[in-house]
């Protein structure tokens, strides 16, 4: 029996962007040396695969709003500079970590990203050195993995308006988020933090910028190095904060619209608004699944089923990442069909054909 393991990606696109595109990228392709196509991997000249996001970017037949799948590699892809609308769709993170969560021993990483144009979605994709700068509106960055963070509306000239930074794994060490200053010529509106692991420090001066909502995020800090968390917020709820060693200012200390969050200490949060508190000393193994936080990846950061139906954010479902409106996708695995195992016997005969027993799965 031949057995191997494939990603197979099959987006339905809504009908507003029926007349939209999916082009491939894979960096083991020869485009474009001696005029190849990347036929050793499916390409050809009406559909060639590209072996750099750039390359898909600035083809001629590219359309603002086409869809670009970045395979998952054992390489990382070039740095790029996002300046038109598109979707960049990634094969996801912490592939031997999670297996078999994870349909692929491959991930997709990135060297580095900047956004400077509206309307771009960013999925399942691993960042894996700097800042990500989202410049523009309409901006979505859902499902990935960020060594560094992201920079909010850092250096447009203008105000944007609709910045969505969801589900996504931020290893720690420097601040998740970075967000402008008073200086900056007007500042972004309509930005929401949800259902995101933080690893470290969120931000380093984010009292400077109003966040639309900050919601369901899951910091855990890495080390004994003081946790940086100061926003300025409409909405600060279920979310789980872990560890006692915290620069924490919220609303400038007035903790207005704080609410259903977990926390360590009774110095956190106000009383009586739905917060709780889980003193350090108790175990953190008791809280989450994982056995071993200091190690952890994303899947250990689920509550377990106990305490999952003991702290509960303001919608009825567990505080943190993994409840809300958008739970936390482990993996960053995106919201399509993926075939994971395929077995066939090889053989083909002119009767039966070639029989292929597949097994799929797929993530909300």
């Amino acid at each position: 029996m031949k057995k191997s393991f494939i990603l197979i990606a099959v987006i339905i696109l809504q009908a507003s962007l029926a007349s939209a595109k999916i082009w491939r990228v894979n960096n083991q392709s020869t485009y474009p040396e001696n005029g190849s196509f990347g036929e050793s991997l499916g390409g050809n000249s009406a559909n060639p695969v590209f072996a750099q996001i750039s390359q898909a970017l600035n083809y001629s037949s590219f359309s603002d709003g086409d869809t670009v799948h970045v395979e998952a590699s054992v390489n990382d892809y070039n740095s790029i500079d996002i300046q038109r609308p598109c979707t960049l769709i990634g094969g996801g993170y912490f592939p031997i970590e999670n297996d078999p969560i994870h349909p692929n021993e491959l991930e997709t990483r990135v060297a580095g990203i900047e956004i400077n144009s509206s309307n771009v979605s960013l999925i399942g994709i691993y960042v894996n050195s700097g800042y990500t700068d989202l410049n523009g509106s309409n901006i979505l960055v859902e499902r990935c993995r960020f060594h560094g963070g992201v920079d909010i509306g850092y250096d447009g000239p203008t105000a944007y308006n609709g910045i969505f930074v969801r589900r996504n794994y931020f290893n720690g060490g420097t601040a998740g988020l970075i967000i402008p200053a008073p200086s900056f010529d007007g500042l972004p509106t309509n930005v929401y933090i949800q259902n995101n692991i933080f690893r470290g420090s969120v931000t380093s001066n984010g009292n400077y910028m109003t966040i639309t909502a900050f919601e369901n995020n899951t910091i855990v800090p890495t080390g004994s190095g003081q946790t940086v968390v100061r926003i300025n917020t409409g909405s600060f709820r279920n979310n789980i904060l872990r560890g006692t060693n915290y620069d924490l200012i919220i609303n400038g200390s007035n903790y207005a619209n704080v609410t259903n969050n977990l926390g360590t200490t009774v110095a956190q949060f106000p009383a009586n608004t739905g917060n709780q508190i889980l003193p350090v000393t108790a175990s953190d193994d008791a809280l989450f699944v994982g056995s071993n936080i200091a190690t952890a990846t994303d899947k250990d950061f689920p509550l377990t089923p106990s305490q999952a139906a003991t702290y509960l954010g303001n919608d009825g479902t567990q505080v943190g990442a993994f409840g809300g409106a958008f739970p936390y996708s482990i993996s960053g695995v995106g919201p399509i069909p993926y075939i994971y195992e395929m077995q066939s016997t090889g053989v083909a005969t002119p009767s039966s054909g070639l029989i292929i027993n597949v097994s799929a799965k797929s993530s909300n």
